[in-house]
C-alpha cells in the first residue's frame, strides 16, 4: 500500500508544517488485533506533512491477542510524544473513551488501527478548523480494499462550507462517521461513545452536530478506511444484522434524550432507521426489525417539537417507508433460489 501513503505528498516533504504557529493535535488510535495492518497505519501518521512533534498519538490496545501491543510499544519508543494504554478487551467505544481521558491538546482526531491517513490529512484538517475557530471540521472518506480499489463514501454530501449548523445544512446528518474529522476538544469533552454497542459513531457525532453552531467542511479526502476481505476477519461494520440494528436504535434513542427533537432530526432518524433495515438486515430478520422500527418512529414523532403539519408529514414518511421496505422484502422472498449443480 505504499501508493496510498504517497498519494498527495507535497514535493518538499519535511517535518515543518506550515510556517504558522504550531498547533498540537491528539490522534486517538484504538487497536484490536490489527497486527497485519498496524505498521502501515502508524507509518501513515509518521509520514504526515505536519510538525511531527505536534502530533500526540494515544494508542489504546484493547486486549489484542496478536502482536499489536508489541508494535505499538516499538513506535512509542521512537516518538516521545506518543503514548499507549493497554486495557482488557472492552470494545471500541471504551478504547476511545479512555483515550479521550488523556487529551491535553486543543484538537482531537480519531483514527482506527487498520486504516490509513493521506499524507496531508492533518494539515488539511487543522487549516479547515482553525481559520474560523469552528467546533468541528469534516473531510472526505474513501473505502479501499487489498487490491487498492477505492470507493468514495457519502461524497455527494461533501462541500467546501464554513460555519454552518445542521439546520442550515441538514445533509451534515448523513456524515456521521467519527473518523475523517477534527474536533475542538472543548466541544466534545462532555461527550462519550456508548459502550458495548456498534454504530457508536452515531450518538457521538449526531450529539455534537446538535450542539454545534460552527461546522466546517472540505471537499477533500482525508481518510482511507480499510475494507477487510479475509473471511472471519471483517471489520465490525462489515457484519450487519438484527443485533447491529438494535445497537443503532440504542444510539438513536440516546440522541433523542439529549435534545428536544426538531423536525429535521426526527425526519433523518426515521429515514435512517428504515434505510438500515432495507440495506443491512437479512430478510429472515426483517419482520422483527420492522416492529422495532415502528416503535422507534412513533417515539420520534411523539417527541418531535414541531408544528402539527410537520408531525403529519412525519407520520406519512413513516407509513411510506414501512410500506416500501415491507413490499421490497416480500418480493425478495418470492425470488427463486439459485440453482446448484
Amino acid at each position: 500500500m505504499e501508493a496510498l501513503m504517497s498519494k498527495n505528498i507535497p514535493s518538499a516533504r519535511s517535518n515543518k508544517m506550515c510556517k504558522s504557529k504550531r498547533i498540537d493535535i491528539s490522534v486517538i488510535v484504538p487497536v484490536y488485533n490489527c497486527e497485519k495492518y498496524l505498521d502501515e497505519c502508524l507509518k501513515s501518521i509518521e509520514s504526515q506533512y505536519y510538525d511531527r512533534g505536534a502530533i500526540k498519538v494515544i494508542a489504546i490496545d484493547d486486549g489484542s491477542t496478536d502482536n499489536s501491543l508489541k508494535i505499538i510499544k516499538e513506535y512509542c519508543k521512537k516518538h516521545k510524544d506518543w503514548q499507549y494504554i493497554s486495557q482488557k478487551n472492552q470494545g471500541l467505544s471504551m478504547a476511545r473513551n479512555n483515550g479521550l481521558k488523556e487529551i491535553k491538546t486543543e484538537y482531537v482526531i480519531f483514527f482506527d488501527g487498520d486504516d490509513i491517513l493521506p499524507s496531508t490529512s492533518i494539515s488539511d484538517l487543522v487549516r479547515a478548523i482553525t481559520h474560523n475557530n469552528a467546533d468541528i471540521a469534516i473531510g472526505g472518506l474513501e473505502n479501499f480494499n487489498s487490491q487498492g480499489h477505492f470507493r468514495s463514501y457519502a461524497k455527494k454530501y461533501l462541500r467546501n462550507i464554513d460555519g454552518v449548523s445542521y439546520k442550515e445544512y441538514p445533509d451534515l446528518l448523513n456524515l456521521i462517521y467519527s473518523t475523517g474529522k477534527i474536533y475542538k476538544y472543548s466541544s466534545i469533552k462532555n461527550l462519550h461513545f456508548i459502550p458495548d454497542v456498534i454504530h457508536e459513531d452515531n450518538f457521538f457525532t449526531l450529539s455534537l452536530y446538535l450542539s454545534s453552531k460552527k461546522i466546517n467542511m472540505i471537499d477533500k479526502v482525508v481518510y482511507y478506511r480499510r475494507c477487510r476481505e479475509e473471511k472471519g476477519n471483517e471489520s465490525i461494520t462489515q457484519s450487519l444484522n438484527l443485533k447491529t440494528f438494535k445497537d443503532l436504535l440504542i444510539n438513536f434513542d440516546e440522541v433523542l434524550k439529549r435534545k428536544t427533537t426538531d423536525y429535521i432530526i426526527a425526519k433523518t432518524l426515521i429515514r435512517k432507521t428504515y434505510s438500515y433495515i432495507l440495506k443491512n438486515v437479512p430478510n429472515s430478520q426483517k419482520q422483527p426489525a420492522l416492529q422495532m422500527a415502528r416503535r422507534f418512529s412513533g417515539s420520534c414523532i411523539d417527541k418531535c417539537n414541531c408544528e402539527p403539519i410537520q408531525k403529519h408529514m412525519l407520520k406519512n414518511q413513516h407509513n411510506l417507508l414501512l410500506l416500501s421496505v415491507t413490499t421490497i422484502s416480500q418480493i425478495a422472498k418470492l425470488k427463486p433460489a439459485k440453482a446448484t449443480s
